[in-house]
């Protein structure tokens, strides 16, 4: 039987992660089975994209419906402590990619991230739908159930409820105008993360080693999210599509709310929008190769943004 190296030399061959980060595909399989295949992941792709997109969106509505009936006005998170927040989260990144001491505790502080990022948007968004005790059992149940029994498909509902809630809760907090030039801050950062120091691509292997993946697994098959998240790296039918690639245009989006929900749900089509462009961009490489997602999809959305001003 195969040790377990020669299988991983046999099947990984780079594919495209939508934060930049090495995803595995098989290699030697037909140009039109790789078509097929990759077709199939992007369906699941933009389903899930949307899926936080409609859960975040309709979140931030009920939640400023709320603030607005208690006459509560949630402060702005200006620039400069965003800036602030960022570059302290870019600092652990490095310190947690490069620090070799580290290397022992990086799986638990991957943990530590992925339940508080869960359980911070599962409290800003369950209690909306099934009330603060069921929601809180809800929680529980899916994080044991992460924990014991993980699957593709727990670790995506998470992600998509962590996901939408830190989307919807930042939205409100945050000017349109602000969030378009956090955009195009992020996107030179993803585009230097990704070809310039590569820590994002170091980070995204680190992640897949640990099995604690800060961004949607998309598979290929419904069958694949019965799948055990820790098996990932082994397989040729998933691609992972990074949190920040989702959370950051969801933002954008909500933020547009006080100008109405035609302009919401314009800029968060034309961040889908992105989402289609960015694959289009990696499919069409001659030598497929990690690429940045972000500034195509932060491109879109900004495009979007100018239309809601010109109708």
């Amino acid at each position: 039987m195969p040790s377990k190296k020669k299988i991983i030399r046999k099947e990984i061959n780079p594919v495209r992660d939508s934060d930049g980060q090495k995803i595995s595909q098989t290699q030697g399989i037909s140009n039109g089975v790789k078509r097929e295949i990759t077709l199939k992941i992007f369906g699941w792709e933009a389903v899930l994209f949307c899926l936080t997109f409609v859960l975040g969106i309709f979140s931030a509505i009920e939640i400023q419906s709320f603030l607005d009936k208690e006459d509560i006005i949630l402060p702005t998170v200006s620039f400069s402590n965003f800036i602030s927040y960022f570059i302290f989260a870019t600092f652990v990144i490095l310190l947690i990619v490069y620090l070799p001491k580290i290397k022992k505790i990086r799986a638990g502080i991957y943990k530590f991230f992925f339940v508080f990022a869960a359980v911070y948007g599962a409290l800003a968004i369950l209690p909306l739908f099934f009330g603060d005790i069921l929601a809180l059992f809800t929680i529980a149940v899916l994080l044991y159930l992460w924990f014991k029994r993980p699957t593709v498909i727990i670790h995506d509902f998470l992600m998509v409820i962590s996901m939408a809630g830190i989307g919807s809760m930042f939205g409100l907090n945050f000017e349109p105008k602000i969030v378009i030039l956090l955009l195009v801050i992020l996107s030179v950062y993803d585009f230097i993360a990704v070809y310039k120091t590569k820590h994002m691509i170091k980070m995204a292997k680190s992640m897949l080693e640990t099995g604690v993946i800060m961004g949607l697994i998309i598979p290929q098959k419904i069958s694949d999210f019965l799948e055990n998240p820790k098996e990932v790296k082994l397989k040729e039918k998933f691609v992972i599509l990074g949190g920040g690639d989702v959370i950051f245009p969801l933002i954008f989006s909500v933020s547009m709310l006080s100008q109405g929900i035609i302009s919401v749900l314009i800029v968060a089509f034309f961040s889908l929008l992105g989402l289609v462009a960015s694959f289009a961009i990696f499919i069409l490489q001659k030598k497929r190769q990690p690429i940045p997602a972000l500034p195509p999809i932060a491109l879109l959305s900004i495009i979007g943004y100018i239309i809601t001003l010109l109708i």
